[in-house]
């Protein structure tokens, strides 16, 4: 295997960035206009809150754009390669911001870990998952992957 050779030193991380809605909306518990809701019709109650929910999405849409693309040039520049995955999980109230495989030589991770500590000291609505170092399986040759019960993309 050229291919493992070729990635020796290296080694596979996964982040995970996600927001969190309500955060990003700045809705806490007890949001100044709900006071307020609270003299009105359920009705009305259920409409403004669906309002709000709808807000919250929109306002985390935008946010984790932004995110992505920063997010990713800023890794793009550490990591070797970058594979988009699906998010393995995601709770109901969060919006994806990326998911992803990094390809990293090891001296890179605590870099990595830096990008990813400044993000979420700058965004407090920000989670995030950061996994590994693994060998890097999302990176070997389709042989190999074929042999991790993979299909090639």
């Amino acid at each position: 295997g050229a291919r493992l050779e070729e990635l020796a030193g290296r080694c596979e991380l996964r982040v995970e960035i996600t927001l969190d809605r309500a955060a990003v909306a700045g809705d806490g518990p007890h949001a100044p206009e709900e006071a307020a809701d609270e003299a009105r019709s359920p009705g009305m109650r259920r409409l403004l809150a669906k309002q709000r929910e709808r807000a919250a999405r929109d306002a985390a849409g935008q946010l984790a754009d932004a995110l992505h693309a920063e997010v990713r040039h800023r890794l793009l520049s550490l990591a070797e390669d970058l594979r988009d995955r699906g998010p393995t999980r995601r709770a109901d109230d969060e919006t994806a911001v990326l998911s992803a495989a990094l390809l990293v030589r090891r001296e890179d991770i605590d870099a990595v870990g830096a990008v990813l500590s400044d993000l979420g000291a700058r965004q407090p609505a920000v989670r995030i998952r950061f996994l590994g170092p693994w060998p890097p399986f999302s990176f070997t040759d389709d042989h190999h992957r074929a042999h991790a019960g993979q299909t090639a993309p």
